[in-house]
């Protein structure tokens, strides 16, 4: 397996996109995209959370399809105790079933990782120091 590290903009996202949709299609990977509130911020078009969520959608279903993973980062907020918001850009995370989110937090000697359920409840936690 190769290391490849893409750092899209604008005017390369779609070659890019397809490269890293075909590498998916093809081989096993297991592909970090690093943030998903950076995605965001490559677009400027009036449904960008729809465009989004389809890039996303469509790497995840064809990573499944070659037991890929794909790892999705984000600086995110719990609004009101009940959903996710990305920061600082404020949209709302699409969830699924199959996802597992990791609550990261960090206090002053150490970090703390907790795995969160559906409803957002700590199912297991650990510190890291």
């Amino acid at each position: 397996m190769t290391d490849l590290l893409f750092q899209p903009t604008r005017s390369d996202w779609n070659i890019i996109l397809k490269e890293v949709l075909e590498r998916v299609s093809q081989e096993r990977c297991f592909i970090i995209l690093d943030s998903l509130n950076g995605l965001y911020n490559l677009f400027s078009e009036k449904d960008e959370g729809r465009m989004v969520n389809s890039f996303v959608m469509l790497l995840v279903s064809i990573a499944l399809q070659n037991n890929s993973f794909v790892l999705i980062t984000c600086m995110a907020k719990k609004i009101d105790g009940k959903e996710w918001v990305l920061s600082p850009i404020g949209r709302h995370l699409v969830e699924s079933k199959d996802m597992t989110k990791i609550y990261l937090s960090k206090n002053e000697s150490s970090i703390t990782v907790d795995l969160l359920d559906e409803k957002n409840s700590k199912v297991k936690s650990m510190s890291l120091n």
